[in-house]
């Protein structure tokens, strides 16, 4: 989707429509916390002084721009969880107890953006669970865990996985997205007749946009 019109306005991921501004960050003191934990993410920010959270005007989708400070698989690859864990990183919340109680008896569930396995380690319990996770090192704990995760985006496995999954979660993964619509795509392709559960209800804005 386009990011900027002509007249050099930035346009919705999502729909391509018109955003403003929900809120300005000082890129140099993200740049210097990062720092002080041992990660150059200078080149994310591509010589700007502010970064910005931007509102779509169609749907109150918030992304953050320029694209590139949403990281890339190569920055949280970086993240070796034998070194480096977010202390903030939650094992369970309200948002995973909320999709495992929707979940029912032997359905086929894929968990995109998957982390370290936490959500897919009770869904198993219950019905036949997989996921696919981008940062390798989450990717590589998860599976000594003995779950099904392969390593990747969700648009790197939308052919293989077409249509065999009941139902698609995804929690806390659109902040690290800016082509939102192909993921939404790529989750779209893998159900089977499911409801994917959505993270925010901007997201479920964004999946009623998308169809």
């Amino acid at each position: 989707m386009t990011r900027l019109a002509e007249d050099g306005d930035i346009r919705s991921p999502v729909t391509g429509g018109p955003t403003s501004v929900a809120d300005l960050f000082n890129a140099r003191s993200i740049i210097e916390r990062w720092n002080r934990q041992g990660f150059d993410v200078a080149s994310y920010f591509d010589g700007l002084d502010t970064a910005q959270l931007r509102r779509c005007d169609d749907t109150g989708y918030r992304f953050f721009y320029p694209p590139s400070v949403a990281g890339e698989a190569e920055f949280y690859d970086m993240m070796d969880p034998a070194t480096f864990e977010d202390p903030d990183y939650r094992h369970w919340s309200d948002e995973f107890q909320f999709a495992l109680d929707r979940i029912g008896a032997d359905e086929r569930v894929l968990d995109v953006g998957c982390g370290y396995g936490y959500f897919l380690e009770r869904a198993v319990e219950r019905a036949s669970a997989s996921g696919v996770e981008a940062n390798v090192h989450a990717q590589r704990r998860a599976a000594a865990k003995g779950l099904n995760v392969l390593h990747g985006s969700a648009e790197d496995f939308a052919g293989e996985l077409a249509g065999t999954f009941d139902v698609v979660c995804t929690f806390q993964t659109l902040e690290h997205i800016f082509e939102v619509r192909s993921f939404f795509q790529a989750l779209a392709a893998a159900e089977a007749g499911g409801a994917a559960d959505r993270r925010r209800s901007e997201q479920r804005a964004v999946s009623r946009t998308l169809q």
